[in-house]
């Protein structure tokens, strides 16, 4: 009998400082004009100051709160959901938000990880 062994994989703090996300938000609005997304482009990059983009293929911490961008309907992208991440299976996530548990797809969201001081701090102090 043969078991699989599942290794979750965390993104690093250097791998998050060093991208773009305003960038990498504004490619997939130029990609997808439409009137929705051009009300919504500029509300969502002001509120996502302090957040960084999780590629789908990495795992997420329990506790760590996010903002999921629903990029289902390509032509109205908008923040659906917000909340603190219970577990993160490589295919859903599990939030905790204000009143219930959500399960979601990584295939139809964008994932924003919020970026808190103690991250600031340790990525500070690699930094010396």
């Amino acid at each position: 009998m043969y078991k699989t062994i599942k290794v979750k994989k965390y993104p690093k703090l250097d791998t998050l400082i060093g991208q773009d996300t305003p960038e990498i938000l504004q490619s997939i609005f130029k990609r997808f004009p439409s009137e929705k997304n051009t009300n919504n482009k500029d509300s969502i990059l002001s509120d996502l100051n302090d957040y960084y983009y999780i590629d789908r293929n990495y795992n997420l911490l329990p506790g760590r709160f996010v903002k999921l961008i629903d990029i289902k309907d390509s032509y109205n992208i908008h923040i659906k959901y917000r909340g603190f991440v219970i577990d993160d299976d490589g295919y859903t996530i599990s939030l905790k938000t204000n009143r219930n548990v959500l399960n979601v797809s990584k295939r139809v969201v964008l994932t924003l990880l919020q970026f808190t001081e103690k991250d600031k701090f340790i990525y500070s102090l690699k930094q010396m």
